[in-house]
C-alpha cells in the first residue's frame, strides 16, 4: 500500500501468497513469516499494527486508521486496571457511516453494549467513567478489557481512538485527517501535532459546530498544556484558520488545548505543507457532508474519497465569507489553474456538481486575484446528510434525480437561553412549494414521521420557509433532522416540475450572517426585529 497519508492492507487467508496458503503447500513444517517494510517518502512519525487475530489493541492517544465494509465489525480492545479511570473512545469518520459499539470483557453487538454512537450523529465519542474491573477469581492481573465494535453502516474509512482524561496524555493529530469533539462545561481537551520535516507553513483550522470553543497552540515543549495566560497562539472568536510559518526546529511539537465554557462541538485540522509538493499530496480530507472552515492568499488542499456504498452524484461546494474563493478538482494529482478535471471559478458561492468515481478527488481552493479569502467547504452525496453550522448558509437543489435533502444540527445548550428560539431559513432562487421536516427520532424525517413541519402556506406565495422552534423544546435531543423535498400532492392542472434551488441557514439566535451573493428571508411578526451581520 503507497498511498500518500495513512495505509491498510488486509491479507486474505486464501491469497495464494498468504502465509496460510503457502505454509499448505509447502513440505517445510517451519513457521511463516511476514516481512514488513515501511519507506518514507519524508521524515515520518507512525504507528503500525498488525494483527492475525480479529481484534485489534489500541494505545492511549493514538489513533489506528482502517477501513470496514458495508454491515460487517471491526473489533479493538485496550486494558485498564483495576481503578476509577475516565475514558474518551472514539472514531473520526475520513468517509462513509459507522456505528460504534463499547462492551466490557467481550466483544459487543448490536443487542449487547454497554456504550454506543450511532451514525449520523455528531458525536462520535463516547465518555464514560471506568470504576473497577469484574471480580474474577481466574484472574490474578487485576486488569480487565474494553471491547470496542465499529459497524459499517455504510462502507467507511476511520481512525479509532482511546483517550484517558485522567492521564492528560494528548491525543496525537494526524497529518490532514480533520477531528471532531464535543467538550462539556469547563472542559479541557488536550492534542498535539509533531513535524519532523522542513515544512514551509502548517495551517490549523477551527470550525465551531455549536457553543464557542477556545483554542490554545504552544510549541514550546516547556507549555505542554497552553492555556490562557501562557501560549503562542490562539484561535478563541469563532471560525479561525491559522498559518503557521515560523519553527523553532524542523522537528517542533506544537501543543494545543481547547476549552469551553459552555458546551461546545468543534472540528479541528492541522495539515504540514511542503516546500515541493507530491503530485499525490492530499491536503485536508473532506469528511462527508462536514463543513470545514479554511483561508487563503494563493492555495488551500483538499482531498475527498466518496464510500463506495453510494453512486449519487458529489457535490463540492465553496462559501465565500470574504474575497474570491474558487474551486479546482482533479484525480490522480493535485489541480492548478492549467490542470483540472472539474472547477468552478465564477464571482461569489461556487457549487461543483461531478459524478461519482471510485476514487480521490483532488481538490485546491484558489484565491481568485491572490487577494486573502476567507470560505467554508463542503462534500457530500446527493442525499447524504449534511451538518448545518450556526448562520452558515448551504445551497440545496432539487430535481427529478434528487428529490430530496437531508440535513442535521445540534441542538444548542437551553439552560443559558431558556427562552430563546432557532430559526431554520429556506430561502428559493427559484423553487417550487416545498415541505420542511425536522425530527430526533430518524435520520430522515417524512410526512409520517417528524416533531416539526413547515409547508409554503405563510409565505405569501414566496415559497420561502422560515420555522422556528423554542431551545427548550430542542432540549429532549442532541442530534435533530431536516428533510426539505417539494410538496408531493400538487393541485389539478398544476405544473409536473418539482426542482428546486435554494439556501437554508440555521441561526441559534435572532443574528444571522449575510453571505456574499446569497439572498436570505426574513419573516416579522408585529413588535419584533431582525438582526444581520
Amino acid at each position: 500500500s503507497d498511498r500518500y497519508g495513512s495505509d491498510t492492507l488486509t491479507i486474505s487467508h486464501d491469497d495464494p501468497k498468504s502465509c496460510n496458503e503457502t505454509a499448505s503447500s509447502s513440505s517445510s513444517s517451519s513457521a511463516c513469516t511476514y516481512i514488513l517494510a515501511v519507506y518514507g517518502f519524508r521524515n515520518a512519525i507512525y504507528s503500525i499494527t498488525a494483527s492475525t487475530e480479529q481484534v485489534i489493541a489500541l494505545q492511549d492517544g493514538i489513533p489506528i486508521q482502517s477501513q470496514v465494509k458495508h454491515g460487517q465489525w471491526r473489533y479493538y480492545k485496550f486494558m485498564v486496571s483495576d481503578e476509577a479511570l475516565t475514558l474518551t473512545v472514539g472514531i473520526n469518520l475520513i468517509s462513509g457511516q459507522s456505528d460504534m459499539y463499547i462492551m466490557l470483557n467481550k466483544e459487543p453487538s448490536t443487542d449487547s453494549f454497554l456504550y454506543r454512537t450511532l451514525s449520523w450523529n455528531q458525536d462520535k465519542t463516547v465518555h464514560f467513567q471506568h470504576l473497577t474491573c469484574p471480580n474474577d477469581d481466574d484472574d490474578d492481573d487485576e486488569m480487565c478489557a474494553y471491547y470496542i465494535g465499529v459497524y459499517g453502516a455504510t462502507e467507511s474509512t476511520y481512525s479509532v481512538f482511546v483517550q484517558s482524561t485522567d492521564s492528560d496524555a494528548p491525543y496525537l493529530l494526524q497529518d490532514g485527517v480533520p477531528i471532531s469533539r464535543q467538550i462539556g462545561v469547563g472542559q479541557f481537551l488536550y492534542l498535539k501535532y509533531e513535524s519532523v520535516n522542513a515544512l514551509d507553513y502548517i495551517t490549523v483550522s477551527l470550525t465551531p459546530i455549536s457553543g464557542a470553543p477556545e483554542c490554545y497552540i504552544s510549541d514550546s515543549d516547556a507549555v505542554q498544556h497552553p492555556f490562557r495566560s501562557d501560549y503562542t497562539y490562539k484561535m478563541v472568536d469563532g471560525a479561525n484558520s491559522l498559518q503557521i510559518t515560523h519553527f523553532a526546529a524542523n522537528d517542533t511539537v506544537f501543543y494545543f488545548t481547547v476549552f469551553a465554557q459552555v458546551s461546545s462541538a468543534f472540528a479541528l485540522s492541522v495539515v504540514g505543507e511542503h516546500y515541493n509538493r507530491s503530485a499525490d499530496a492530499t491536503g485536508v480530507q473532506l469528511v462527508e457532508g462536514k463543513i470545514q472552515f479554511g483561508s487563503t492568499s494563493n492555495w488551500a488542499y483538499y482531498s475527498f474519497t466518496p464510500s463506495t456504498s453510494m453512486q449519487t452524484d458529489i457535490i463540492i461546494a465553496v462559501y465565500s465569507v470574504s474575497g474570491d474563493p474558487d474551486i479546482y478538482c482533479n484525480v490522480d494529482e493535485f489541480p492548478t489553474l492549467t490542470r483540472y478535471l472539474y472547477a468552478a471559478n465564477l464571482d461569489g458561492p461556487e457549487t461543483l456538481t461531478i459524478p461519482h468515481r471510485n476514487e480521490t478527488y483532488f481538490c485546491g481552493v484558489h484565491a481568485d486575484n491572490e487577494a486573502n479569502a476567507e470560505f467554508y467547504i463542503l462534500a457530500y452525496h446527493a442525499h447524504s446528510i449534511v451538518t448545518l453550522l450556526d448562520d452558515i448558509p448551504v445551497i440545496g437543489q432539487l430535481d427529478d434525480t434528487n428529490n430530496v435533502n437531508f440535513y442535521h444540527f445540534i441542538a444548542p445548550d437551553a439552560d443559558s437561553d431558556e427562552h430563546g428560539i432557532i430559526s431554520i431559513i429556506l430561502t428559493p432562487i427559484y423553487s417550487q412549494p416545498c415541505f420542511m421536516y425536522v425530527s430526533h427520532q430518524t435520520y430522515r424525517p417524512n410526512a409520517t414521521v417528524y416533531e416539526y413541519k413547515m409547508n409554503n402556506s405563510i409565505n405569501h406565495g414566496l415559497n420561502a420557509l422560515n420555522l422556528k422552534i423554542s431551545k427548550q423544546d430542542l432540549s429532549v435531543a442532541t442530534d435533530w433532522y431536516i428533510s426539505v423535498q417539494p410538496v408531493e400532492s400538487l393541485s389539478a392542472g398544476a405544473s409536473s416540475d418539482q426542482s428546486a434551488l435554494y439556501t437554508l441557514i440555521l441561526t441559534y439566535d435572532n443574528v444571522s450572517t449575510l453571505s456574499p451573493g446569497l439572498p436570505q428571508t426574513g419573516i416579522l411578526t408585529a413588535a419584533h426585529e431582525a438582526y444581520y451581520i
